[in-house]
């Protein structure tokens, strides 16, 4: 597991929190737009689960060899 793209997909998965937000807080924002924006961070969260299941699946093995011998 790349800890770089973990922690790249987390900070993604922020900056878009934030400019989704930006968009709530207009009077009129653009539906299209603001779609598409949490669209993008529905796949960022999809891939940062499975990110973090292959973090502790492999923490899990790395304890066990460790402990097993």
């Amino acid at each position: 597991m790349e800890l770089n793209r973990y922690e790249t997909v987390k900070s993604v998965i922020n900056k878009l929190d934030k400019i989704i937000s930006k968009f709530l807080n207009e009077a009129k924002p653009n539906l299209k737009e603001l779609f598409s924006l949490i669209e993008m961070r529905s796949t960022y969260v999809k891939e940062l689960d499975g990110l973090t299941r292959s973090k502790n699946t492999h923490e899990m093995f790395k304890n066990k060899n460790r402990y097993g011998k």
